[in-house]
């Protein structure tokens, strides 16, 4: 039964209750399906709301070391993606959302945007020296140039923390299994997009960056 069918009978259950209790007495909707469906809405709004507060927190990390709001929004595509991908392997595989698994969207993301600073920081310091310059296209010389100086790393680290939390396999409880096959799985689908989408995005959006600050 989904949670949206689920939540519809408790509902019907506790409108037919509060229609029918004479005055002067309270009735409770009790049982496995109402306590089920209590948790799962717990579990949902956890989840949006560790969600949303890990994406404020990595907004305000890519800007404060970007000192750019366009570039922290593109880092965060890259980052976000592997989520909805996250989300939709989830019912491929069989696995429902409990409290070993709510928490893997928020962790995630912040875990991954290591690797996006490290490549937007390159990218914004070599655009602007290419733009000083006068070069043609400083988006795409910067964005290759910067891949090609940090590519590499970006891809050991992620398969190395992708790994090692795919190690968690090998754990007899369901519920860590899960947790380290899904974070490994998002981890290295973040390392992915961090090499091809966010040079794409670069080139296609061309953010216009100021001038670097005076040391």
């Amino acid at each position: 039964m989904g949670a949206g069918r689920m939540q519809e009978l408790v509902e019907s259950a506790r409108a037919f209750v509060s229609r029918e209790v004479p005055p002067g007495y309270r009735a409770t909707v009790t049982g496995n399906l109402a306590m089920t469906e209590h948790v799962t809405g717990m579990l949902t709004r956890g989840l949006l709301q560790s969600f949303l507060s890990a994406l404020v927190v990595s907004f305000l990390a890519f800007f404060l070391v970007l000192r750019s709001a366009k570039l922290a929004l593109i880092g965060l595509v890259p980052n976000v993606l592997p989520v909805g991908v996250l989300f939709g392997v989830m019912p491929l595989l069989g696995i429902s959302l409990k409290p070993s698994t709510v928490i893997i969207a928020s962790m995630a993301l912040v875990i991954a945007d290591d690797d996006t600073l490290q490549y937007l920081v390159r990218f914004k310091r070599r655009y602007l020296r290419l733009k000083q310059d006068g070069a043609s296209e400083p988006h795409k010389q910067a964005a290759l140039a910067s891949l090609g100086e940090c590519g590499r790393a970006m891809f050991v680290t992620s398969a190395a923390v992708a790994g090692g939390f795919l190690l968690l396999q090998f754990s007899r409880f369901e519920g860590i299994a899960h947790l380290g096959l899904l974070t490994g799985l998002t981890l290295w689908v973040a390392g992915l997009a961090d090499a091809f989408l966010s040079p794409v995005l670069l080139m296609a959006l061309k953010p216009e960056l100021g001038p670097p600050r005076e040391r």
